[in-house]
């Protein structure tokens, strides 16, 4: 029996058509393909035909099953004869014994249903690997940009790296390799330093795996997806050991310098403190001069303007009084 046409649907639920006239139906489904057709090349390259796949998968499968069985009930040819009257007679498929079996057309399957699916599993792994590393390292980088903002604020020394993210470019840094360990009992001169190196490569890790996630349907080779989990456990493990480790604040004090350096240090400062303090103290007489010598100004200005005003006032007095007595000689 055949299967009659469902409604696609995207994620949200919408119909996509397909049970309505046919007119909308093309439309959209002109306007599903260009939704999946990310680079607009007309045709979906296998990265995007695997995002269609993946989003439809449950109800295109009514329609795979029906070709399969279609597929599977018609015999090879070579398993065709003839009949007295010239007509085609199959032969049942027979095992080793020369007895007939049957075949289950839903147990099999097309030849490049293996190679499809493994591409789909390997593409949900290196997605799920990609989004546990980008959580681990942002939640690392917030860590080491804390650490660095209570130690206080220290040059920054990254390496200069390309363009496009490679995961084989990512080198530990010094403090994780296998030779660093051999002295544990040495003292910790550069934590700092550490601290600035492992806070370069989570943060390249974490710009690369962003750069990834940002470009959802961005299509990524399958040797690509493979070389990302070849490095994700040795990635994933050293960012656990970044994030585990603890910074010293400042590098311990030398057993071997003299004890008077720190008394000298201190005189040292205070000279310096008091010639800040006579500066300061100087810089505020001259303030107060300056802003006393601009209220006198001040003050001069706002005399002037008045004198000038009463002058003006005055005139205009003599103008009008003149003027009255004019028109009185006139009259």
């Amino acid at each position: 029996m055949p299967v009659m046409p469902c409604a696609l649907t995207d994620a949200a639920g919408v119909p996509l058509g397909f049970e309505r006239t046919s007119r909308n139906s093309e439309f959209e489904a002109g306007q599903l393909f260009e939704r999946y057709d990310t680079n607009r090349s007309g045709t979906l390259e296998l990265g995007e035909f695997q995002l269609f796949f993946r989003d439809f998968k449950k109800q295109l499968a009514p329609f795979v099953d029906e070709m399969l069985a279609a597929f599977h009930a018609t015999p090879p040819l070579s398993r065709m004869g003839f009949d007295s009257a010239g007509l085609p007679r199959r032969h049942p498929p027979t095992n080793s014994f020369g007895e007939p079996t049957t075949t289950n057309p839903w147990q099999q399957r097309p030849p490049n249903h293996d190679s499809s699916q493994r591409v789909f599993d390997t593409r949900h792994l290196y997605e799920s690997k990609l989004d546990q590393l980008h959580a681990l390292s942002e939640k690392t980088l917030r860590h080491l940009q804390l650490q660095k903002l209570d130690h206080g604020q220290y040059p920054r020394h990254q390496a200069a790296t390309a363009t496009l993210p490679t995961w084989t470019r990512h080198a530990p840094p010094p403090s994780m390799m296998p030779h660093h360990h051999h002295n544990t009992s040495a003292p910790r001169w550069h934590d700092m330093d550490e601290l600035e190196r492992d806070l370069a490569f989570v943060d390249r890790i974490y710009t690369d795996t962003t750069k990834f996630m940002e470009q959802a349907h961005r299509v990524v080779s399958i040797e690509d997806m493979n070389a990302f989990l070849d490095e994700f456990p040795r990635m994933h493990g050293m960012v656990q050991q970044i994030a585990a480790k603890t910074y010293a604040q400042s590098p311990p004090v030398n057993s071997h310098q003299p004890t008077h350096s720190s008394s000298k240090n201190d005189v040292d400062r205070d000279k310096l403190v008091k010639v800040k303090d006579q500066m300061i103290w100087g810089l505020l007489q001259e303030r107060n001069e300056l802003r006393r010598q601009r209220d006198a100004i001040d003050a001069q200005f706002r005399h002037m303007t008045e004198l000038s005003a009463q002058e003006m006032r005055k005139w205009a007095k003599l103008t009008d009084d003149m003027q009255a007595e004019i028109e009185r000689l006139r009259g």
